[in-house]
C-alpha cells in the first residue's frame, strides 16, 4: 500500500513540476486582439492553441513576438508581413496555412499537417524543404526562387502553381496531383 501512495505521489509531483511557459502581457495582448478569446495555452505542450482562425495578416509583423502555436482548429494567415522564418507557427492547422508575401527564404518549420490550401507564393523561398507530405486543398507556391522541387510535398489532393519560379529541373516533382 505505501509503495502504490508513494507512486503516486511521483506521479503528482512530475506533473506539478511541469515548466509552464509564462505569456508576457504583450504577447497576452496580441493574442487577444488577434485571437479574441478563442487561444488558450495548453498545460501539457506549453503551446498556444486556438479554437477556429487566426489572421494576423498585413501587420507588419517580424516575428511572433517569442510566441509559439501548436494547434490550430482553423486557418491560420499571417501573409503580407516581414517574417523571415516559421519560427513559432502551428504544428497542425485544420484549413488554410497561408504564409505568402514575406521574406521567407524556406518553409523549414512549416506545420506537419494543413487541412486545407498551403499558400508560400511571393516569397524569397529557395527550397520546399520542411514542407508537409499531403496537401489537402491546393498547394502555391509560384513567385519564388526555386530551382527544383526538392522538398515539395509529396501528394497534392488538388492543385499546384508554381509558376514564376527559376527551375532548372523538376527533381522533385508530387508523385500524385488531384488537379492541375
Amino acid at each position: 500500500m505505501i509503495d502504490i501512495i508513494i507512486y503516486h505521489l511521483k506521479e503528482y509531483i512530475n506533473i506539478e513540476s511541469v515548466d509552464m511557459k509564462e505569456l508576457t502581457e504583450g504577447q497576452r495582448s496580441f493574442l487577444d486582439q488577434i485571437a479574441k478569446n478563442r487561444w488558450n495555452l495548453n498545460p501539457q505542450t506549453g503551446l498556444i492553441d486556438i479554437r477556429g482562425y487566426f489572421d494576423c495578416s498585413g501587420k507588419g509583423l517580424e516575428d511572433f513576438m517569442g510566441i509559439e502555436f501548436g494547434v490550430v482548429t482553423g486557418s491560420f494567415e499571417c501573409g503580407d508581413n516581414l517574417l523571415k522564418s516559421l519560427e513559432g507557427i502551428p504544428q497542425r492547422v485544420g484549413d488554410i496555412f497561408r504564409c505568402d508575401g514575406n521574406l521567407l527564404t524556406s518553409l523549414i518549420g512549416s506545420p506537419k499537417y494543413v487541412g486545407g490550401d498551403f499558400k508560400c507564393f511571393a516569397n524569397e523561398i529557395t527550397s520546399l524543404e520542411g514542407a508537409p507530405e499531403i496537401i489537402y486543398n491546393r498547394f502555391s507556391c509560384s513567385h519564388n526562387k526555386l530551382k527544383n522541387l526538392k522538398g515539395c510535398p509529396r501528394i497534392i489532393k488538388e492543385d499546384m502553381f508554381c509558376s514564376d519560379n527559376e527551375f532548372i529541373n523538376l527533381e522533385g516533382f508530387p508523385i500524385e496531383i488531384g488537379g492541375d
